[in-house]
Order: C-alpha cells, then structure tokens, then sequence
C-alpha cells in the first residue's frame, strides 16, 4: 500500500514540475494529489473544530480545513511546488550536500513538501516543518507517517512561526501563509521574523512578493483588464528592512514607507476600478500572475477617488495586516 502510494505521489510530483504540464492535466493531478492527501492522512476537511482560526498580533493562522483547502488553487499548487524544486535544485547544484528547508505553516499536509520526497533522497533534502495548529500538526505527523517519509522531515514543531527561534539554520526559507493583497494572514512577520536570524544568507520561497496599486475593469479583454500604476510593497530578501524587523519583535504596530500617487498618474479610465494586485515570484521564472490565483486576485478598494485628487498607499502590519489609503487634493 504505502509504495503505491509513493508511485503516485511521484507521477504528481513529476507533473508538477513539468514546463509542459497544460490546464486539463493539472486539474486531474491536482484532484488526485488532494484525494491521496486526505487518504492518507485521514484528515477531516469537513469537521468544525479543524474550520476554527487561530488569532494572533499581526494576523491569523486560518483554521485547517482552509489550510487543507490551498491545493485546491491549482496555480497555486504548481508555482510553488515548482519554484520549491528548482530553489532545491540549484543549491545542491552550486555543492550544498544536503539543503535543509524550514517550512513555517505547514498546514495539515505539508502540501509544497511532500511531492519532492519523490524528487530527492533525504540526503539531499530535510524538511524542517513549524505548525501552529495543533489538528494540522496531528494531520502532517500521521500523514507523513503513513506514507513512510520520516526520513525527510526528522523536526516538526508546533510554534508560531512569527516567534519561532532557529537553531539549525536553513537553506530554503518556504512560507505561503498568505491571502490577496498580504491580508488577513502572518506571510509579512513570519517572514520578518524568520530572516532577522539568517539575513540574505538563505532563499526565500517566494522570493518576492510585490503590492501594487491600479485600475481593474474585468468587462474588458484578459491583456487590457488591468492597468497598474504603482507598486507600493514588496517583500523579499532585498527588500528586508532590519529596523522594521526590531520594531515587530517589540510588538509594534509598523506602517511600511509606501507610495504617493499625484492626481494625474491616478486618473481613472472609464469603467474602472481601484483596486490592488499582488504578484508572487515563487522562485526563478515561476510566478503568479495578478488574477491568476486565490493568492492574486485582485483587492477592489473601498471607493475611488474624487477626479482631482491623489493618493497616499501602503502596507501596514498592526492587529491585522491593512492597506492604508489616504487620498488628498
């Protein structure tokens, strides 16, 4: 049982990875990754207790059901489990031995993780897991042993991740702990928190999360519908801001520099929409494009501005992570 298991987890794993995987072969290999998850791991998508969030400063640890829920983007599921392959990759390509990955939020399945178990043998990749949700945590413990995998995920730890200290230091930082627009969720102080420890010293996965502000009109054609105007918030490596970083750990609200629009950049097209669009660079040339995921679609704004008017826009991390908006004349 467990080797067919592991013979089909494979043929998804290979599928995921392709360049020339097309829209119909990925929904069936997504449908049958998430039904080998669920029975493998016995895990309960449709119980109560496993729907509850968890809240916490500067976002919430959505319920496992949701979690569960994720492999269902197929896009989602693809760019990330990709972009984690050829970040792997390429570090054992450039020596590493053995490229240890710390996955903060692993959700009851591990999802990113599992498929490269196929990939590579242990000795060339370890997987060190964080969870915050006890019934995700008790989920990815009985899958993975079920599944016979031990080998590759010997550290799992049930942690915030946003104060979680490490002490075996990574080569892959992997974190999709995130809605559109950085909202809701902890993908920002995870993150924070995670490379105020190493630095640039290890890759992140995604290696760059952008935030832009712009005019959104569906009724038009797939390459006109979105007019971008600005980015305004980025999250990567590069973009890492160490007093930022000090400031979270003492639990202060922070409120990232942002853009400032004049009236004429912000004028309106006919039939538009202000809205955000967030775009996900998992690794390399794997990304999410705005509207091509859950994790993309485009956030409408609360209203648009007046005709003679500009825009103040950022990211701010307080209770709950916000977009602030400021329009002046």
């Amino acid at each position: 049982m467990v080797k067919t298991v592991q013979i089909t987890l494979r043929q998804i794993a290979w599928d995921l990875v392709s360049p020339d995987l097309d829209d119909v072969r990925l929904a069936h290999t997504i449908e049958a990754y998430k039904n080998l998850l669920i029975s493998s791991s016995g895990f309960d998508p449709g119980g109560e207790p496993e729907k509850a969030d968890i809240h916490l400063s500067g976002g919430k640890a959505i319920g496992a059901a949701w979690a569960a829920m994720c492999v269902e983007d197929l896009i989602r599921t693809r760019m990330f489990v990709k972009g984690l392959y050829e970040a792997v990759t390429a570090r054992l390509s450039a020596g590493k031995k053995t490229v240890r990955v710390l996955y903060a939020g692993c959700g009851p399945f591990a999802t990113l993780a599992l498929p490269l178990t196929t990939l590579f043998e242990p000795s060339e990749v370890q997987f060190e897991l964080i969870e915050i949700n006890p019934l995700s945590l008790e989920s990815v413990r009985r899958l993975i042993r079920n599944m016979d995998l031990e080998s590759w995920f010997p550290e799992i730890s049930e942690a915030d991740a946003t104060k979680f200290r490490i002490t075996k230091e990574p080569d892959i930082i992997l974190s999709e702990t995130m809605q559109r627009a950085l909202l809701e969720e902890q993908q920002v102080p995870i993150i924070y928190n995670l490379l105020s420890q190493v630095g640039n010293r290890c890759v992140l996965v995604p290696e760059k999360i952008e935030l832009s502000v712009g005019w959104w009109n569906p009724k038009l054609d797939p390459d006109s519908r979105i007019r971008k105007i600005a980015p305004f918030f980025e999250l990567s490596a590069t973009a890492f801001d160490r007093a930022i970083a000090e400031t979270l750990k003492q639990g202060e609200a922070v409120k990232f520099p942002g853009a400032t629009i004049d009236r004429n950049a912000l004028h309106s097209p006919i039939g538009g929409r202000l809205a955000v669009f967030t775009d996900i660079q998992t690794y390399g040339q794997n990304r999410i494009l705005p509207n091509e995921s859950g994790l993309t679609t485009p956030l409408l704004l609360a209203e648009n501005p007046k005709e003679n008017a500009g825009l103040k826009i950022g990211y701010a991390l307080r209770e709950k992570p916000a977009i602030d908006l400021d329009f002046f004349i």
